[in-house]
């Protein structure tokens, strides 16, 4: 009796189990429906909120924006340095607060997104990324998240990660060919913190981090990727992994991207390099013992036998064209034999097709033209009617590897080589490091580098350099690839406008221009007429 109860009790549990076991099932499944239902009205009706003809010609579409700019408060600065690159590039652009406004309403000519977040806040829009990218447009992230924020929100297939290995201090950069200027190029000396990951086969790198261990032999694929591409749908999503667009160097990394996002890419630049030398001609004998000591010369014997012919000969070496900057005017000289040396001086840097400026308030000036530190260049070029800026690129005659990738980059944007040297350390040298012998040898070095690697570019005096920055800054390129013809109209060309022109293809000829190569897949173009056409020949 007490058994058939108990089989009863038995019988009706697992009835009542699997009947409730039922029921969840039931209702996840319908859950799930439902998740999946609304998923794909939602995307749907996103779909068809963002659809972009086409079928419109481009031509209609010329003051539509081709690049928007998305960020928050804690990325103002790369926020800066994108709008700057941009704007130097000439391309059209907006800032939003984020991917979901993009997607409201998407411009028919955007081309990419460049996404300024350090912190992540906005990878929880990835189906609005979906989106853009299902559309063809590119995506840039200008600074890689904390691997947290990317695990979190399931970023890994867009950003083309396979796999998070550690979070190293890498002891350098790699940058391969095709991306800056240069060619390939080690920096040793540059050091951060960065991810170290493993991506997907869908991925290609365009910079690796070195690290203590790297020797010449190990492959690139087993170093720390630092920029990289993820191929991803229609588009493609570009990866800075590290604080690298908060820098000058930033400039040239923002246009190497630019770059690989189309197989032909044509953007305007300064094309100019100068040598300015502060401080010089001086005019007094200062630290006379010392240099009596070096040199068996007072200050004004110094340079009168050894600096400035020696300045002179390296100028005609390289076809440079001298700049010096003098403390105070030539017509407030004391002294005729003096002024009369002087005055010598500078007819032979005139004969360079060089000139002489002053320094004032410490800055090397030459009528309303003047020569600041790049980071404090608030405005690079003409800012107003009269003055213009000309930003330093390599200060003195010591390359750091900061500073070289700064060259490269700088070179990469805009074209352009500003080197100025202090001579005052010549005058009270701090050491073996400011004799004339070890400065001129290390300048001629560095003049010999960026004239045999950009010879190409134009040597300028002040002046000249000038009129190429004003002209840069008021050139209105309008520019139409149609397979292998390049078209370009240009609004407020005076004189010559220049870009470089980087493709993979060979230049069948030019209709209103003329080019020269710079390096393999890099072109420097010089426009003479208000519209020119490319023809590149395809392999």
């Amino acid at each position: 009796m007490n058994n058939k109860k108990n089989q009863n009790r038995y019988f009706r549990f697992v009835i009542g189990f699997l009947s409730m076991f039922l029921i969840f099932q039931l209702i996840g499944n319908f859950a799930f429906y439902m998740k999946e239902r609304f998923d794909t009205e939602d995307n749907a009706k996103l779909q068809k909120l963002t659809y972009r003809d086409h079928t419109k010609e481009e031509e209609n579409f010329e003051d539509e924006e081709q690049y928007i700019v998305i960020g928050n408060s804690n990325s103002l600065f790369v926020e800066e340095v994108i709008t700057k690159a941009l704007d130097c590039s000439k391309n059209t652009y907006k800032v939003c607060k984020d991917f979901k406004e993009i997607t409201e309403a998407i411009p028919s000519t955007l081309k990419a997104v460049f996404v300024c977040d350090s912190k992540g806040d906005l990878f929880k829009q990835k189906a609005y990324m979906k989106i853009l990218l299902n559309q063809g447009t590119h995506i840039v992230f200008l600074q890689l998240p904390d691997l947290s924020v990317i695990e979190e929100n399931d970023m890994y297939d867009i950003l083309g990660i396979d796999d998070n290995i550690s979070f190293i201090k890498q002891k350098g950069i790699r940058f391969v060919s095709d991306f800056l200027l240069g060619g390939i190029q080690d920096y040793e000396d540059l050091i951060c913190d960065i991810a170290w990951v493993k991506l997907r086969a869908t991925c290609k790198t365009y910079a690796y981090g070195l690290n203590q261990n790297t020797d010449n032999d190990i492959a690139n694929e087993d170093l720390p990727p630092i920029v990289w591409r993820n191929s991803y749908s229609n588009g493609q999503i570009f990866v800075i992994n590290g604080p690298f667009i908060n820098q000058s160097f930033g400039y040239g990394i923002i246009l190497g991207i630019l770059a690989q996002m189309q197989e032909d890419y044509l953007y305007p630049i300064v094309n100019g390099l100068t040598l300015v030398l502060e401080d010089f001609p001086y005019l007094e004998n200062v630290n006379e013992q010392e240099l009596q000591r070096r040199y068996n010369h007072n200050a004004l014997g110094l340079q009168q036998d050894i600096l400035i012919p020696s300045l002179i000969s390296i100028s005609k070496k390289y076809d440079m064209k001298p700049e010096f900057a003098m403390i105070s005017d030539v017509d407030t000289i004391k002294g005729d034999r003096l002024k009369k040396t002087i005055q010598y001086y500078i007819r032979e840097i005139k004969a360079l097709n060089g000139e002489i400026g002053t320094m004032i308030n410490g800055v090397p000036t030459y009528g309303e033209t003047q020569i600041v530190e790049w980071d404090k260049a608030a405005y690079f070029g003409q800012y107003n009617e009269k003055k213009t800026i000309i930003p330093v690129i390599v200060d003195g005659v010591e390359f750091t590897d900061k500073e070289r990738l700064s060259y490269y980059s700088i070179m990469t944007s805009l074209g352009l080589i500003t080197q100025k040297i202090d001579m005052s350390d010549i005058l009270y040298p701090e050491g073996d490091q400011d004799d004339w012998v070890n400065i001129s040898a290390k300048l001629e070095t560095q003049i010999h580098r960026y004239r045999d690697e950009f010879s190409p570019i134009a040597s300028l005096n002040i002046t000249e350099m000038t009129n190429h920055i004003k002209n840069f800054q008021m050139i209105k390129p309008r520019i139409h690839y149609d397979d292998n013809v390049i078209k370009v109209q240009m609004d407020q060309l005076y004189g010559t406008g220049y870009f470089i022109l980087r493709t993979s293809k060979d230049i069948g000829n030019i209709v209103g221009g003329k080019y020269k190569v710079i390096e393999e897949n890099a072109y420097l173009i010089e426009a003479d007429k208000n519209e020119m056409v490319i023809k590149l020949v395809a392999d």
